[in-house]
């Protein structure tokens, strides 16, 4: 468990950042439950760009209520938004590779 904590930084309250020893999971879901996934992910990917365009700007970027993530600097939310980006990416490209 030490090796573990020693592999985990955590810097805000629900935000946990790993090393880059990282692990690969093969998981098996039905299309709708990778559409649901995917629907969530965009929604993080959104909600962390709109975040970092309220740090910038001062505002959302459009007129829609929302709630800014926990996060002070506009270059941290754009990255944690990009990288969601990135999985979804990736999801997509092995869904084409299968249809």
């Amino acid at each position: 468990m030490e090796a573990i904590k020693a592999l985990v930084v955590v810097t805000l309250p629900g935000q946990v950042i790993s090393q880059s020893m990282e692990k690969t999971y093969y998981i098996t879901l039905g299309q709708n439950d990778l559409g649901q996934l995917l629907e969530g992910l965009e929604s993080r990917a959104d909600s962390w760009e709109r975040t970092g365009h309220y740090l910038l700007n001062g505002d959302s970027g459009d007129s829609n209520f929302f709630l800014a993530e926990e996060c002070h600097k506009p270059e941290e939310a754009f990255g944690i938004a990009e990288h969601y980006r990135t999985i979804i990416d990736e999801i997509r490209s092995q869904m084409a590779k299968q249809d």
